[in-house]
Order: C-alpha cells, then sequence, then structure tokens
C-alpha cells in the first residue's frame, strides 16, 4: 500500500541512482532507500518484480556523530532489471519509454 500512497503523492519518478551521489544542482548527497517490493503483470502476460524506493537525502550536522539521512518526498519504482517505471496519480505503471503496462497483483 506504501506505493500507492507514494504514487498519489505526485513526486514519484522513473529514473535515479542505487547509490550516494552528489548534484550537481544543489551540491546534495542523495541515495535510495527500498520501501517495497511487488510483482505487476504487464499487458503482455509477463509478472515482473517492481521496487519501490525514496530519495534521501545527507544531512550535515557538524556536531553529529554518525551520518544522518532524511527523505526528500521523491519516490522512484524499478523494474528488478533497472528499468524505471512512470506512475501515474492514479498508481497507473508503464515502464519508462515503451507502451508496456502494469498492474499490480495482490
Amino acid at each position: 500500500m506504501m506505493g500507492r500512497a507514494l504514487a498519489s503523492c505526485g513526486a514519484v519518478r522513473g529514473s535515479g541512482r542505487g547509490t550516494p551521489s552528489t548534484t550537481e544542482e544543489n551540491e546534495m548527497e542523495k541515495t535510495l532507500r527500498r520501501l517495497e517490493a511487488f510483482k505487476a503483470r504487464g499487458d503482455d502476460g509477463k509478472v515482473y518484480a517492481v521496487h519501490g524506493y525514496e530519495h534521501l537525502a545527507r544531512i550535515h550536522w557538524p556536531a553529529a556523530a554518525q551520518e544522518q539521512w532524511e527523505p526528500t518526498g521523491e519516490a522512484e519504482y524499478k523494474l528488478a532489471d533497472g528499468r524505471p517505471l512512470d506512475v501515474g496519480h492514479d498508481g497507473a505503471m508503464r515502464v519508462h519509454g515503451s507502451d508496456l503496462r502494469l498492474e499490480r497483483i495482490g
């Protein structure tokens, strides 16, 4: 159900990296944290594994003994093979750059 909640917030996108990185636009380190995994059936009849992630940004506190990561409000979904998904406000999923549509199973 978390995926539907993320999809409805409008901050879902279908691309990103799975390792910490620094973006040029705001010099912020970011990483992904997997929130959920589920199966989806494509309109081609095949079953696909889908993973949902939230974006985290590193918080730099001078007095902090440990590194801290905070959610940015962005989320993304990918197939297990790494292909990104576009997720609509209604939760409809499509493999980015294709006409393949997916529907959550169960």
